[in-house]
């Protein structure tokens, strides 16, 4: 539990206080914790740091979570696409031939429906990691969709106006939900945007 969380925990009213900037820290004898401290806890009694820190237990921090699993399964598939295709140049003349003219969905479909008897030749090996990569590249297709999928129902039941204005669909509403917080009404921005 973090500092914050556990202050916030027992009732105590934390306020965020941003750090000071590398220009002013410089001017003023460089880093120094004492200084620091002493500059943020000026911004607060001054009034001029209001802002309350994220909570990380609401329905928020849900959706947090589980676009940090879709955006890291994003990541991983295209790095195995960026790997298969990249392997598929120094695959035999007629696979290659065979392989390159198709369009993504294409070619992972062909790389998973090919068939090794045994690892012996450089090109069964090829052909081994081709399906290897392909069926891996399904997988993360399929848990991509799931982390979709319930990313699309948290943030509609949060919502449903962002979701369905023009241009806005689930992951950006998402995205949007979770750089505003649980600590105010999510939607109140809502009019500005529909």
């Amino acid at each position: 539990m973090s500092v914050s969380a556990y202050l916030s925990a027992i009732r105590l009213k934390v306020i965020e206080v941003s750090r000071p900037s590398r220009r002013d820290r410089r001017r003023l004898q460089g880093k120094n914790d004492v200084l620091d401290a002493e500059q943020a806890a000026r911004l607060v009694l001054s009034g001029q740091a209001t802002a309350i820190p994220k909570s990380t237990d609401g329905a928020v921090e849900m959706r947090r979570i589980i676009k940090v699993a879709r955006d890291t399964a994003v990541k991983a598939q295209t790095q195995v696409l960026v790997s298969l295709k990249a392997m598929l140049v120094t695959a035999d003349t007629d696979l290659r031939a065979l392989l390159e003219p198709l369009s993504t969905p294409q070619l992972v479909a062909a790389c998973a429906q090919l068939e090794v008897d045994q690892l012996d030749t450089p090109a069964a090996a090829m052909r081994y990691a081709l399906i290897a990569m392909a069926n891996r590249w399904l997988q993360l297709l399929q848990e991509i969709e799931a982390h979709t999928q319930h990313l699309t129902t948290l943030t509609r039941e949060a919502a449903s106006e962002l979701v369905q204005a023009y241009g806005i669909g689930p992951d950006t509403a998402a995205e949007m939900l979770i750089t505003f917080g649980d600590n105010s009404n999510p939607c109140a921005f809502r009019s500005s945007i529909c």
